[in-house]
């Protein structure tokens, strides 16, 4: 299965360009280097845009998509380059660029709200290997049959990025960065990916039906309009324009204009 399809609450952008992946990438990059010189210590990442119990609920809920862009080590950032490029591209091109921050974004508060409720409330949480597991979730949702990179299944890519992101994560803990529930993370980034495919898979289909009653709605309206223009047309040729009344030449006009602009609108230029 190969889901291509727009959706109304996701408009897709230019597939192909890659426009979300080259930036997350480049916004990653930046502020990973900016981590190293600057910002090692837990109170100054605090103040940057780390997530910590305390401050959301002083209503700073945008910490939630700032908590992402920081990397608690240098192998969760090139997990993130990697999962990026090998399954990012693939998303991006087939749901175009606006899906994939939706999905990257939606994903990253999916992951860390219920990482706040389990964890310990003295911990602050960063890192974006929850919403990069979410993006290798929708990757094998949308090619079930391809193989990554010509090695391995599409669910053997998606299962073994995410039980690699839970060690390199359960490791970090060990070193005393972070918490253990930390290591729950790529579970809820599989959960998200899972959830914001479904959502706009069935929402998809909600927006053909509507579409379509819509469609045949319009249908049935021109079809009784076109039987009372007749109706009204075997009138005039028995007893002339005299015969009709006013609101029914009001209706005359308003059929005939409404016909032109639609014929108007298929017309194609030559030029």
């Amino acid at each position: 299965m190969i889901y291509k399809r727009r959706a109304p609450f996701l408009s897709s952008g230019k597939p192909g360009h890659l426009i979300a992946v080259k930036f997350l990438m480049v916004a990653h990059s930046m502020l990973f280097g900016f981590q190293i010189l600057f910002a090692k210590e837990a109170d100054i990442l605090q103040q940057c845009g780390a997530l910590a119990p305390q401050v959301l609920e002083q209503g700073e809920v945008w910490r939630l998509w700032t908590a992402l862009l920081f990397q608690p080590s240098i192998v969760s950032w090139g997990m993130t380059m990697v999962g990026l490029v090998v399954f990012g591209r693939t998303v991006e091109h087939i749901w175009g660029t606006r899906r994939l921050f939706t999905l990257y974004l939606g994903s990253a508060a999916l992951v860390f709200l219920p990482t706040l409720l389990l964890g310990d409330s003295g911990t602050l949480w960063y890192g974006s290997l929850g919403p990069v597991v979410a993006v290798a979730a929708v990757y094998w949702l949308l090619y079930p049959d391809k193989w990554v990179l010509s090695l391995i299944p599409a669910w053997a890519g998606f299962v073994s990025f995410g039980m690699l992101a839970s060690l390199v994560l359960y490791l970090l803990a060990a070193e005393g960065t972070g918490n253990f529930v930390s290591t729950q993370i790529p579970v809820f980034g599989a959960l998200a990916g899972i959830l914001i495919f479904y959502l706009e898979y069935f929402g998809h289909k909600a927006w053909v039906r509507l579409q379509a009653r819509r469609e045949i709605s319009a249908f049935q309206g021109e079809l009784e309009m076109r039987d009372r223009v007749d109706r009204l047309l075997e009138k005039i040729s028995i007893g002339g324009i005299d015969s009709l009344s006013r609101a029914e030449r009001k209706f005359l006009l308003q059929a005939s204009k409404k016909f032109r602009q639609k014929l108007a609108s298929h017309q194609v230029s030559p030029f």
